[in-house]
């Protein structure tokens, strides 16, 4: 399946609004967000699917995040697109099991990643089904993600 920039942005703009109101970025204490509140802040009725903001948490509109202020840039002609493409190829021969030894290989990309504090996964899995299905992952496949998650370094150190 190949994604254009006009379908993958189309998707992961409600992705993204999801995944921020379960997960709101992290802001500093006394910070001036003015700015990008100006800029990024939902300003209109929220839509219904969308979960109730607690009190004192702005709503940050994915839309305009994403359809203003990104563009695409070919992996030709920037060298850390072309490292991101050589990582995120190598994660998907490696779940696809593409390796000869997909358990090594797993083990050699998980320091090219960051895991999140508070105990959080470097890998997370998305499903996208019909709803018929279970989604369930294969032992293989879940082992080389734990594998990957294990051998990922923290973003922080000292274990936060």
């Amino acid at each position: 399946m190949v994604l254009d920039a006009t379908t993958f942005k189309s998707v992961s703009i409600a992705l993204m609004q999801t995944m921020s109101s379960h997960d709101p970025m992290i802001c500093l204490g006394g910070a001036d967000y003015s700015y990008f509140d100006s800029q990024f802040a939902w300003v209109q009725d929220a839509p219904k699917w969308l979960p109730p903001v607690e009190a004192g948490q702005g709503r940050v509109d994915a839309g305009k995040l994403w359809k203003e202020n990104h563009t695409f840039v070919d992996s030709a002609t920037d060298p850390g697109i072309q490292v991101a493409d050589l990582v995120v190829s190598g994660i998907f021969g490696c779940l696809r099991g593409r390796f000869a030894n997909d358990d090594m290989a797993a083990l050699l990309l998980g320091p090219l990643m960051v895991s999140p504090p508070n105990g959080k996964q470097a890998i997370h899995l998305i499903g996208l089904t019909d709803g018929r299905e279970a989604g369930v992952v294969a032992r293989d496949v879940t082992r080389r993600v734990v594998i990957m998650n294990k051998a990922s370094r923290p973003m922080l150190q000292g274990g936060t």
